[in-house]
């Protein structure tokens, strides 16, 4: 994968606006209209949006990379949106040759049951860092638990090493 994919799977994000906005009160209410209300998982969308993101990302990257298992882990997230925005990222990962048609056609499939896989201990490490490190530079004002505020400081510290443009 090079950088052009990286920067389409976060434009692909139904959250990439958000994280763009000043997340205030208004931006939060937008939000939260994407979400699936229905999904037994929704509140991972609604509650944690940081972590969400971190898991999309990591997930898609993953699946480019050959984890064609965690297809399922896509679905499982690709349920706490709502049809249109589900739609429209699918579309987009599609489109831009970052989500074959054999998974979509598993993630669309509403009758299929969820597979767990047996992760590896490398992948969770890499998860785990992704949620507490923030490598993908999302810009999280709104911090509630731990994790956003080491993703805050891991991106505030990054900004200042390594300023865009240089």
């Amino acid at each position: 994968m090079d950088s052009e994919d990286y920067k389409v799977i976060e434009r692909s994000s139904p959250l990439y606006f958000y994280w763009q906005s000043s997340q205030n009160e208004r931006e939060e209410r937008h939000r939260l209209l994407k979400a699936n209300l229905l999904s037994p998982y929704v509140d991972l969308f609604r509650e944690e949006p940081y972590k969400w993101e971190i898991l999309f990302q990591t997930i898609v990257r993953e699946i480019n990379e050959g984890e064609e298992v965690l297809a399922m882990g896509l679905k499982l997230l690709m349920d706490t949106i709502a049809l249109e925005e589900r739609n429209k990222t699918l579309k987009a990962l599609t489109e831009n040759d970052l989500l074959g048609e054999h998974l979509l056609s598993q993630i669309i499939d509403q009758e299929r049951k969820l597979v767990l896989s047996k992760g590896n201990l490398l992948r969770t490490i890499r998860v785990l860092n992704a949620i507490f490190f923030n490598p993908y530079g999302i810009e999280i004002r709104r911090r509630r638990f731990l994790y956003e505020h080491t993703g805050f400081i891991a991106n505030s510290f990054r900004k200042i090493l390594c300023p865009k443009g240089k």
